[in-house]
């Protein structure tokens, strides 16, 4: 914070033509300033380490390297013990990501013995084909079955 403080009075004093030491007014700044810079760096940091985002893209880069076909359980990706994708809640997070984004469709597929049903995942049939840009959202009508 000191050396913030003395940087926003450098540039007054530039600015004003004067010198002198910091004074209260440019500390006060410089405390606003890092306060608005710590809220931004807060929510930055808070995207990288959200567990959920952080494993969308880890099974985004499985899918996109051909790692999963589809249709996939959530269980056949907890067998896979890839790193980051082992817990239930932080894949079940993961899978409704990637689902909202387009990447993926669930399908609750009924137990021939009328057990519980099992979920699926379709991937987007343009994954498949190498024209997705994955910088954006897939349309989900993309995402039907052919």
């Amino acid at each position: 914070m000191p050396s913030l403080a003395l940087i926003v009075q450098l540039i007054d004093a530039v600015d004003a033509g004067t010198r002198g030491p910091v004074t209260r007014a440019a500390a006060e700044r410089a405390t606003a300033w890092r306060t608005y810079l710590e809220a931004h760096a807060r929510r930055f940091y808070a995207m990288l380490t959200d567990a959920a985002r952080v494993a969308a893209a880890m099974l985004a880069t499985k899918i996109t390297h051909g790692r999963l076909a589809s249709p996939f359980t959530a269980r056949e990706v907890y067998r896979n013990e890839w790193a980051g994708l082992t817990e239930p809640r932080v894949l079940q997070g993961a899978l409704e990501g990637l689902a909202e984004l387009g990447w993926i469709r669930a399908e609750a597929m009924r137990a021939p013995d009328g057990g519980r049903p099992t979920v699926r995942f379709r991937l987007n049939p343009r994954l498949l084909t190498g024209r997705h840009d994955r910088s954006r959202r897939v349309p989900p009508e993309a995402s039907e079955s052919p």
